[in-house]
């Protein structure tokens, strides 16, 4: 927008003041925890996105619950709460 200054983010969640190598630490790790999954993962910056595929719902949903919990559990280990 004209007049306006635009605003710049460093890419890490807002509240993570450690700064954004220990975020990238923290991603990594993640990613590769995902990927022995066997997740799709994509991600930029401090978006992730996860895909899953399967022959039916239900085995999409365990996988997704699976995922999410590695998620849940890495944030408690390393004191974050997505």
């Amino acid at each position: 927008m004209p007049g306006k200054p635009l605003r710049h983010g460093a890419g890490i969640p807002a509240r993570l003041r450690a700064g954004p190598n220990f975020w990238n630490l923290i991603l990594d790790s993640l990613l590769r925890e995902l990927g022995e999954l066997g997740v799709y993962v994509q991600a930029f910056a401090d978006y992730v996105v996860l895909m899953f595929s399967g022959q039916s719902a239900s085995s999409i949903e365990e996988e997704a619950n699976r995922a999410l919990a590695r998620v849940d559990c890495l944030g408690v280990r390393n004191m974050l709460r997505f």
